[in-house]
């Protein structure tokens, strides 16, 4: 019966989701991410729209963690590169339940009714443990890359020296004249 209403006031169910989501970045941010329609200068509001959409119809066809770790990724990579601490990238996950919760009050209060919001929300809860390893996932895979390039900038300093430390050595154009002898 729940996860029904909510397919049918999807649309509706999904704005008010995103609209708590906007409300986690700073006012102006928040603005152009509601307004900016364009997915190349919008990409954070493009990932949120898309991968909303697909974490709700993941939750209301049954979940299967593969694929909403799949709708998850998008969001959670860009809010983990902005350098969100986890709590707050992820946190977008539980307001879900807020709006769930919204939409059950609509419907007859029943013992049947409250079991599918228990369960719903058992089900944004492995959303919300999915969304942390996708996000130790991304961090781990800035920091290699960070790690990569350092080594990549001290190896190149490395050899700047040593270039520089046989230039030092280098034999006088005397020297370099006169045949050795041995």
């Amino acid at each position: 019966m729940l996860k029904q209403q909510l397919e049918r006031d999807s649309e509706e169910v999904l704005k008010r989701w995103r609209a708590r989501i906007l409300e986690t970045y700073p006012d102006q941010t928040a603005r152009f991410l509601a307004s900016e329609k364009d997915e190349f200068a919008n990409p954070i509001g493009h990932a949120i729209h898309r991968d909303t959409r697909d974490l709700l119809s993941e939750l209301t066809a049954g979940l299967d963690l593969g694929r909403a770790r799949r709708a998850l990724e998008g969001v959670v990579r860009i809010r983990a590169v902005q350098g969100m601490p986890p709590s707050e990238a992820i946190g977008f996950i539980p307001l879900l339940k807020d709006v769930v919760r919204e939409r059950a009050a609509l419907l007859p209060q029943t013992d049947e009714l409250r079991g599918e919001v228990r369960a719903l929300e058992a089900d944004v809860d492995k959303l919300l443990l999915a969304s942390l390893d996708v996000f130790v996932a991304c961090r781990e895979s800035i920091h290699d890359v960070a790690q990569s390039q350092l080594k990549s900038m001290v190896h190149v300093l490395i050899e700047r020296a040593n270039r520089g430390k046989a230039r030092d050595r280098a034999p006088s154009e005397s020297e370099a004249r006169e045949p050795r002898t041995t």
